[in-house]
């Protein structure tokens, strides 16, 4: 079953963040955040982005392979994905 699915990349500096976004945004994510973390003491940026597929692991991996690459072409990581589990009809 199709699914919203949250992923998460972190960068050092804003700029680097919004291109990730942009770049990911293109690719047909929806951006739900590109800011400042608000953790205490840390200074990085936060990138959540969200996208509706499958939460099966040919897709997971296909896609999270990709974000993986598009933040360490920005200068930053791709920390990971989550959502909420949905049960079959």
């Amino acid at each position: 079953i199709e699914r919203e699915v949250d992923h998460y990349a972190y960068f050092d500096s804003q700029d680097d963040a919004q291109k990730y976004a942009d770049e990911a945004a293109a690719e047909g994510f929806s951006v739900q955040r590109c800011e400042k973390s608000a953790a205490e003491g840390d200074e990085s940026y936060v990138v959540h982005l969200v996208r509706i597929h499958k939460a099966v692991p040919e897709t997971v991996h296909e896609i999270t392979g990709r974000l993986t690459k598009l933040a360490e072409a920005n200068n930053g990581y791709y920390d990971g994905w989550g959502c909420a589990i949905v049960t079959g009809q």
